[in-house]
């Protein structure tokens, strides 16, 4: 089996650098992405809460009855 392209091959600070920010960048992205996602979610909670309580949460219209 082959060893990876690079193995063995010390980096110089400045690549092991850009690599680091390239790194954290993503991270920060991620933690973003997910810190996005949890107030959608806390809000999906909140109107589901409601329905589940028998109230029209604003924004959303009473359904109309089907006779």
């Amino acid at each position: 089996m082959s060893e990876p392209q690079g193995a063995g091959v010390p980096l110089t600070d400045a690549q092991l650098r850009e690599a680091l920010t390239k790194m954290h960048v993503g991270l920060v992205t991620m933690q973003e992405r997910l810190d996005d996602h949890e107030k959608v979610l806390e809000k999906l909670l909140l109107v589901m809460q409601e329905l589940t309580a028998g109230h029209v949460p604003n924004g959303f219209r009473q359904p109309s009855k089907v006779n």
